[in-house]
């Protein structure tokens, strides 16, 4: 991808693209408190800071793994992550469990008691029906299968938001936010602020270089796992070697998600074993394989 569709996709994109949508919520606490409050009215926010280093600015979206778009925290110390998610791509409730796990790892230094651990809440704004459900929100938390009543008590919470779902029995003002992902019309005041923020993003020739930059980057390592893949396919034919640069590509991926986590997570875990122990539960690969990765990369 060249400049020049760069440009055309920065024009292009809206309030549902992951960056924008990133963009607009860090640089506007009134938005994310007020849609935060909009689907969990119990909290009664009354303040509310971004944590600085999950702005989507400080990370590439290379990095899906440890990328999150919002992470926010209450003045009650409850931690909020909230997502834009437009394509059902990858095992998002997979994904969804290490959103969480980044949490608590970010929230308890290591020594620390457990009982320090705050609230969170994650909220995926989802423009598909992930269960086909037709519910608007999936509202999860740790509960017994057997006693559904008898709840965990951990402090966790998950949103799903289903723009595709049956809004007949819902709040206004949801209804109205889900219908302005899903296609684009506002009609409430939130809405409107949406609008607005988006509009001085995508004015902002800060932003759109940022955004040029990290599209750009990623397509060339994009483009670095196909021509890997094409080079090794001239033995095995035109759709081998397709397929290898498509696997290629996945794996040039997962060694930079697996090295930039290592890199995260070596700040609160100490010992090297745990630590290894964690990335390969994260990532669903074997010890020998993280730890050729890493002797790769400090040789």
């Amino acid at each position: 991808m060249n400049n020049k569709s760069v440009l055309k996709s920065w024009k292009e994109a809206t309030f549902t693209n992951s960056f924008i949508f990133a963009a607009v919520l860090s640089e506007n606490m009134d938005i994310t408190k007020e849609l935060i409050s909009l689907f969990n009215p119990e909290l009664h926010i009354k303040e509310i800071s971004l944590i600085e280093d999950e702005k989507p600015i400080q990370f590439s979206t290379l990095n899906k793994y440890i990328r999150l778009d919002i992470l926010a925290t209450l003045d009650d110390g409850t931690l909020v992550n909230v997502e834009m998610q437009m394509n059902k791509t990858g095992n998002i409730s997979k994904r969804l469990r290490y959103y969480s796990s980044l949490m608590d790892l970010n929230a308890l230094k290591q020594g620390e008691d457990y009982d320090i651990l705050p609230n969170k809440i994650i909220m995926m704004v989802c423009n598909f029906d992930l269960f086909k459900l037709n519910k608007p929100i999936y509202e999860f938390k740790m509960r017994t299968d057997d006693t559904p009543s008898i709840e965990l008590m951990d402090g966790s919470k998950i949103l799903i938001l289903n723009t595709k779902g049956n809004f007949s029995n819902m709040d206004n003002n949801q209804k109205a936010f889900l219908n302005y992902v899903s296609n684009g019309s506002s009609s409430i005041e939130l809405t409107d602020k949406i609008d607005k923020a988006v509009y001085n993003i995508k004015s902002s020739t800060l932003w759109r270089d940022r955004y040029m930059r990290l599209e750009i980057e990623l397509n060339e390592k994009l483009k670095e796992g196909m021509e890997l893949g094409f080079k090794s396919g001239k033995e095995e034919g035109f759709k081998s070697g397709k397929e290898i640069g498509f696997n290629n590509g996945k794996e040039i991926q997962q060694k930079q998600d697996i090295l930039k986590t290592y890199v995260t997570l070596k700040e609160y875990i100490k010992d090297e074993n745990e630590l290894i122990k964690a990335i390969e539960n994260t990532f669903d690969v074997s010890k020998d394989k993280i730890i050729k990765i890493l002797n790769n990369q400090k040789g």
